[in-house]
């Protein structure tokens, strides 16, 4: 056969192995046919491993599977900390209590960066040892009638495939439509008796509905800029993380030269006298910890807002002393300047192209906290200063897409009732966020930030960093030179 020989030559030349199984797997209806093994595994294995094939004879067909079994160490890939198991709260919160000390050094951004580091792996540490591993449990619950039906149809494979007889294959064939009936019956009563025990007080409505729409994302390969094809997980986040580093840069755009030499000059100049920066106590920790959703995903140091909300009240007073050295340094740590990024498909793009995807940052829940302390605080700053309009409706409480459009349809009905004509400009600007100019940023925000509050902002855009996770790999480390973080 010219096919079997193309075949056993690419095998000789790709080091790859024929792995056949011990018994046959076509077993023919022609009596004067024979059984034969034209079911095989080819595959590419390391030599310290260990294969083992069976069949299995559970399928109708004439050619029974072939079931390869790899016996070769392997880890835990789940990057939720959620799905690794369930968590004993009062042995965690008990751990971490033993291990905080509220006597750390923060006198220095060195000091600031180490004790982070050493609550980072503390909580780490302390959610491992209280952690109970997941026991899946096959969810075996088939009736007892399908189990007899389905124990007499491999017996009378078998004893078809023995003795060749054709009542033995009549009987076979009856017993295989009878359990095929049964088995969409009892899909059926069952899919039936779900759907009427769902209910609005939990969330098990919207789970079988997400589960009904939803669309399988499969995962696909990526072409580069020479048309070759990237599959492997670790090739694709690197060429997601040049895709972002390039993203992540400023627009390639000639500035005015004066514009440019007034921008410098006025981050160079001398920052006024003001007042420290309002420092933050355990109880605005707390409050803010409470409001965090709890299915939000983590950081890279996998911290989740449960655990967040389960940290006792000795962690919280550490975070206070943190959070303080932070504000009256002006310094943002290095460990939370570091995000991590997957990658979403966006619907109706081809699957092939990077720019088909949508990045989704990670940054740690502690940074996150933070985060939120400022904002209280650059509000009213910013309110005082008027610096925000009127109009602006995007990333402002108790402003929404509804009320934009209602002022605009306000405008135009104003308009058409003085008789006068309205006229409007959509833009769309592309990569807005992803390519902020840090220092046009910086040049805007020190016209009405405080001092301290500005060498924060400025330690906080300065530095950044960001891996790609596809699956369980992570790419290359990559700079971040423009974007909102």
């Amino acid at each position: 056969n010219p096919r079997g020989r193309i075949l056993y030559n690419s095998i000789n030349n790709s080091n790859i192995k024929i792995i056949p199984p011990s018994n046959p797997t076509y077993w023919p209806t022609h009596q004067n046919r024979r059984p034969d093994i034209l079911d095989i595994v080819i595959a590419r294995v390391p030599s310290n491993s260990i294969t083992i094939t069976s069949n299995t004879n559970d399928l109708s067909s004439d050619h029974t599977p072939v079931i390869l079994d790899l016996e070769i160490p392997c880890s835990n890939s789940s990057t939720n900390p959620q799905n690794l198991g369930k968590i004993d709260w009062p042995t965690f919160q008990q751990l971490i209590e033993t291990r905080t000390q509220l006597n750390p050094s923060l006198k220095s951004s060195e000091d600031i960066d180490n004790t982070i580091q050493k609550l980072t792996s503390d909580i780490q540490e302390c959610t491992h040892l209280a952690t109970t591993p997941t026991t899946i449990h096959p969810n075996n619950l088939l009736p007892n009638h399908i189990k007899y039906l389905l124990r007499e149809k491999r017996k009378a494979r078998s004893r078809w495939q023995r003795h060749k007889y054709p009542i033995d294959k009549h009987t076979y064939n009856q017993l295989n439509n009878k359990l095929r009936k049964a088995l969409q019956q009892h899909n059926s009563v069952t899919y039936q008796q779900n759907i009427q025990n769902l209910t609005t007080h939990n969330s098990c409505l919207w789970k079988t509905t997400k589960k009904i729409l939803k669309t399988v994302s499969t995962s696909s390969p990526l072409r580069k800029e020479d048309n070759s094809w990237v599959v492997s997980d670790i090739e694709k986040a690197n060429l997601f993380g040049q895709h972002l580093s390039q993203t992540f840069t400023p627009h390639d755009i000639t500035l005015n030269p004066t514009q440019s030499q007034i921008v410098s000059h006025s981050l160079e100049s001398a920052l006024p006298v003001s007042l420290p920066a309002k420092h933050t106590s355990p109880g605005e920790i707390e409050f803010i910890i409470k409001k965090l959703h709890n299915r939000k995903a983590p950081g890279f140091d996998r911290i989740t807002n449960c655990t967040a909300k389960n940290l006792p009240k000795k962690v919280i007073i550490l975070l206070s002393y943190i959070y303080n050295a932070m504000l009256r340094l002006s310094y943002y740590p290095l460990t939370w300047k570091f995000s991590e990024i997957i990658m979403i498909p966006k619907p109706n793009k081809p699957p092939e192209k990077v720019t088909s995807y949508r990045p989704i940052s990670l940054l740690p829940t502690l940074s996150k906290v933070f985060e939120k302390i400022l904002l209280k605080r650059f509000i009213p700053l910013a309110v005082t200063a008027k610096v925000i309009p009127d109009t602006q409706f995007g990333f402002r409480p108790n402003h929404s897409t509804i009320h934009q459009l209602h002022r605009v349809v306000d405008t135009i009905s104003v308009s058409l009732e003085k008789k006068h004509y309205y006229a409007a400009v959509f833009l769309d600007v592309a990569q807005a966020f992803d390519r902020v100019w840090f220092d046009g940023l910086l040049f805007k925000l020190k016209k009405f930030l405080p001092a301290p509050y500005f060498l924060l902002i400025k330690s906080y855009l300065s530095d950044r960093t960001f891996v790609v996770r596809q699956n369980s790999s992570h790419s290359n480390y990559f700079n971040i030179l423009a974007g909102v973080p």
